[in-house]
């Protein structure tokens, strides 16, 4: 699992240059649109790579739950609501 902890910090790491590159990009003076396309598909692929692993460390930590466990599991995530974004945080609220 330490592994894919390592993994998933590689690709932070990479969506956090690649998402620099592309602000760099955006804020120069003559906008390289070779460049932007080029960075727009790392990070196509770098979000493919994390939901990927993202899975894979999910699913192995569900084949270690016992019923009961999974029961709890499935009741967390039918309370949960969904949150456009993927934010964790509290929902904000419009007033």
């Amino acid at each position: 699992m330490s592994g894919m902890r390592d993994a998933m910090g590689d690709i932070g790491s990479a969506m956090r240059d690649n998402h620099e590159a592309l602000r760099s990009a955006v804020h120069s003076e003559s906008l390289d649109a070779e460049l932007v396309s080029q960075l727009a598909a790392d990070i196509g692929s770098l979000t493919a790579q994390r939901i990927e692993l993202g899975a894979t460390v999910r699913n192995e930590i569900y084949l270690v739950l016992d019923p009961e466990q999974r029961a709890q599991l499935e009741q967390i995530h039918q309370n949960r609501p969904f949150r456009r974004g993927g934010h964790r945080g509290p929902e904000k609220r419009s007033g």
